[in-house]
């Protein structure tokens, strides 16, 4: 079983940061994959999909949980991934389609989660593994999928 640990890293060397709280352990948030982005609005790193209330965010000195029982995204295996969009100050998580194969949109902007209104062609994403990154020069998200 993997212990929560939290590590900050500097450039040159590695140093553990032992905080007051941490993301609870559950069954299954040990066994699937998470996904993080800093928040350079707020200040904060936020992780998704640990564990039952699947977001975390740590300010450098504490993890505190997100969106607590609200409304949000569901955890997948496959759809881990998160970015951060510095033009538009909102952390955005692409979740599969319930019943269907493409993406649903999530973007959490420091409160709550919304979902943003789509249109024109979407990806399909058929298999897990996706990368999402911010891309500041056009300042969109940019997604490869498998």
């Amino acid at each position: 079983m993997f212990s929560p640990e939290t590590w900050e890293w500097d450039g040159a060397n590695w140093q553990q940061i032992v905080t007051p709280h941490l993301p609870l352990q559950t069954s299954i948030g040990t066994l699937y994959p998470d996904s993080a982005c800093y928040d350079t609005v707020r200040g904060e790193m936020l992780l998704f999909g640990f564990a039952q209330d699947p977001l975390w965010s740590y300010d450098g000195t504490d993890w505190k949980v997100k969106n607590a029982g609200g409304f949000g995204p569901g955890y997948s295996v496959g759809y881990t991934a998160m970015a951060f969009d510095t033009n538009r100050g909102v952390a955005v998580l692409p979740a599969p389609t319930p019943g269907a194969y493409g993406l649903t949109m999530w973007e959490w902007d420091g409160a709550a989660w919304q979902q943003p209104p789509q249109s024109g062609q979407q990806p399909r994403i058929y298999t897990s593994g996706v990368d999402l990154t911010y891309d500041t020069f056009r300042q969109e998200c940019v997604l490869f999928g498998k």
